[in-house]
């Protein structure tokens, strides 16, 4: 079972180790925003989610990492579900995400129950598709 908690101070190291994590500075200017989730399973953390709410009605999962070495465990969907309930539990019916086009997650997105709901272009970059899912 994955739940989530509010991230905090005390998960700079974890959050360090990761992937695409920001210098230590970044991090703890994020942390004081609120909106970063940490995944846990049996005590442990296995990757942090990031969100805000548009508009003050739309969550917006921006971003979503789970460890290289945690990966395939299905920690990445169980995670998302998790903060799904966070935002039906907060009054929200309806989630958002996106990935670029020219990625894979697309497929994860859409295998999880998002459907399409609109793409953006910049800069002749690789388009962003946007996703939603009803909660």
């Amino acid at each position: 079972m994955i739940s989530i908690r509010p991230a905090d101070l005390t998960d700079i190291d974890f959050l360090k180790g990761l992937e695409l994590a920001p210098n230590e500075a970044k991090l703890k200017e994020i942390l004081q925003g609120g909106n970063i989730q940490i995944a846990v399973a049996d005590h442990t953390s296995v990757g942090f989610l990031s969100f805000s709410i548009l508009w003050g009605t739309l969550p917006f999962l921006e971003f979503i990492e789970i460890p290289v070495s945690l990966r395939g465990r299905k920690f990445g969907a169980r995670s998302v579900r998790a903060w799904e309930q966070e935002m039906k539990s907060r009054g929200f019916d309806l989630v958002l995400t996106s990935t670029n086009a020219d990625g894979d997650a697309q497929h994860f997105w859409r295998k999880m129950g998002y459907v399409d709901c609109g793409a953006l272009t910049v800069r002749g970059k690789a388009a962003e598709i946007f996703f939603q899912r009803l909660l």
